[in-house]
């Protein structure tokens, strides 16, 4: 099976024609994070112009039974898309449900209003940026006690508007209440027969996918991939096995963020992904590590207790984990881009 590989943002500028261009884009968009790494996105490209659409035969009903990681998910991918075209200085337009009678499988269309001139745009590309889309990664790994830098925090709160929240929680009551509940949502969901042979099949598909060898995995994949093999059938070692590692890395957080909404609703859902991943975007940039973390915002009632942490009214959509890390995760595996166009 292949090696985890990268695009090759020089590949862009290679490419004559438009359409080709954007398959450039699509395959660095593609490099967004995604509910259990499902990548539940599809392209279609024509012209100047990439249609995005939701791939619901990557749903998993029994852990996203309302869909909401699927499109927060398809929310990352967007951002990922337009911080992609940012730093190849495209100007561009991306418009959200664009097809009213088609809202839930259609979720944007992204318009090329003008390449960079020729002979100017590799020079004029934001290298720094590009970095950190390719080597962005959602991290399960313990972070260190320092917190991110005050101003960061600043400017992530500044996302918030009338109708989306961003908070983050670093005092320790607040922490020690996300830690609780954070484990017990993973207890209570694997509790169900459904949502844990649903988990062990797509963590273990994950782990996989398009990987050489067992040497590609990180000291805690490599458990987690022995552990998935054997503990087929075996329901409560496993899920006791999963609570331990969830209480793990969530004890070694320093700061929690919370994205809530106004509303509940699909809207909702793509627009708290793109904020995270705006968030998550320039926190690579400068160094911060961030993880998502989705069992308390979907499981039973344990949201109310991060909203009471963020100290909001409105639905929390995405809790994630930020700090520092002395050790990066390895990349997650991704699906040949081929796959990605729809025809």
């Amino acid at each position: 099976m292949k090696k985890v590989s990268l695009p090759d943002p020089k590949q862009f500028f290679r490419e004559a024609t438009p359409e080709g261009k954007l398959k450039v884009l699509v395959a660095i968009a593609a490099r967004a994070p995604s509910y259990c790494n499902i990548q539940p996105w599809r392209v279609k490209i024509a012209g100047r112009t990439i249609e995005v659409f939701a791939n619901f035969q990557k749903e998993l009903p029994c852990t996203d039974p309302k869909r909401r990681q699927l499109y927060i998910s398809m929310g990352c991918f967007l951002e990922h898309l337009t911080a992609a075209a940012a730093a190849f200085s495209l100007r561009f337009q991306l418009t959200l449900f664009p097809n009213p009678s088609s809202q839930e499988t259609h979720i944007a269309r992204f318009l090329v209003a003008q390449f960079s001139p020729a002979g100017k745009e590799e020079k004029e590309c934001c290298q720094e940026a590009m970095r950190a889309l390719l080597a962005r990664r959602n991290s399960l790994l313990p972070f260190t006690a320092q917190l991110p830098p005050v101003a960061f925090l600043q400017w992530a709160r500044a996302l918030s508007d009338d109708e989306l929240n961003v908070a983050f929680v670093t005092d320790p009551a607040g922490r020690n209440a996300i830690v609780e509940a954070g484990t017990a949502a993973i207890a209570d969901a694997l509790a169900q027969e459904g949502v844990q042979k649903e988990f062990r099949e797509v963590v273990g598909h994950s782990l996989s996918l398009q990987c050489n060898s067992a040497v590609e995995y990180s000291t805690l994949q490599q458990l987690l991939r022995k552990f998935l093999l054997a503990a087929r059938g075996h329901t409560k070692s496993f899920a006791a096995h999963q609570k331990r590692i969830v209480a793990r890395f969530l004890r070694y957080t320093p700061a929690f963020g919370i994205v809530s909404t106004s509303t509940d609703d699909v809207g909702a859902w793509v627009r708290a992904g793109i904020a995270f991943e705006k968030i998550a975007i320039r926190a690579e940039r400068k160094g911060i590590r961030t993880g998502i973390y989705s069992f308390p915002v979907e499981v039973g009632r344990y949201y109310e207790i991060l909203q009471d942490a963020a100290g909001t009214l409105f639905r929390p959509q995405v809790l994630f984990r930020i700090g520092y890390s002395k050790v990066r995760p390895h990349l997650t595996p991704r699906l040949p881009v081929a796959r990605l166009f729809l025809k």
